[in-house]
């Protein structure tokens, strides 16, 4: 087994074809024929069923694919992480905390802009809470913090710097009968005051929020 073959039938899993598979990798049908039929032989497990209408995963194949394509991706990370390793005067390593979920989609919108702007950067983001952020910056452990606070003369943040990172907008999902609903203007932070919501912090509130998300 090798991590070609494994390719080769991730490559194959995607497609169902294999000549359309073939021409994506690069390589002749029958070369991956062979690779794939040399696989399925050293796992003993039949991995693609071929028929007139394609080249389709088996049962078998499909609960195994999953962790095919772990393998490789684990593959890529080793990899990159070797690459930091032999050359660290070449990469440059960030790390940011970010106070909740809420701040997430700014997060993102920040990422994509640095990332397209820099080359060679490993970015480290984990949620952290709001004191441990302040602290953290202010000893510099880390490069940079996302918080969310509406008053800028807060004694916790006294002497700070703040940079804006992106445009963007918050948006407010609230049901029909709620008389926000009835308002013929924008929503002020008196009303948002007047309204009661629901908030929590475990460690599960990332995975939660990334489902209602999706």
């Amino acid at each position: 087994m090798n991590f070609d073959q494994l390719l080769y039938a991730e490559v194959l899993a995607q497609h169902n074809s294999m000549q359309k598979a073939a021409d994506v990798l690069h390589i002749s049908k029958s070369g991956l024929s062979i690779a794939i039929h040399q696989l399925e032989n050293e796992l003993e497990v039949t991995l693609f069923d071929k028929s007139s209408s394609g080249t389709k995963l088996t049962s078998e194949g499909r609960q195994l694919l999953s962790s095919i394509s772990d393998i490789l991706r684990f593959k890529n990370n080793l990899e990159k992480t070797a690459t930091i390793v032999a050359n660290p005067q070449k990469h440059q390593k960030v790390s940011i905390h970010y106070m909740n979920t809420m701040l997430k989609p700014f997060i993102s919108t920040f990422i994509d802009n640095y990332v397209a702007k820099f080359e060679n950067v490993q970015v480290n983001i984990s949620c952290h809470e709001f004191e441990s952020i302040v602290r953290r910056v202010r000893s510099q452990e880390i490069d940079a913090g996302f918080i969310a606070i509406n008053n800028i003369n807060d004694e916790s943040i006294k002497n700070l710097d703040f940079t804006p990172v992106c445009d963007s907008k918050l948006v407010l999902f609230c049901a029909p009968n709620n008389p926000l609903n009835a308002l013929n203007r924008p929503i002020s932070l008196t009303d948002l005051k007047k309204q009661k919501f629901s908030l929590f912090n475990d460690k599960f509130h990332d995975e939660i929020f990334e489902r209602l998300q999706f």
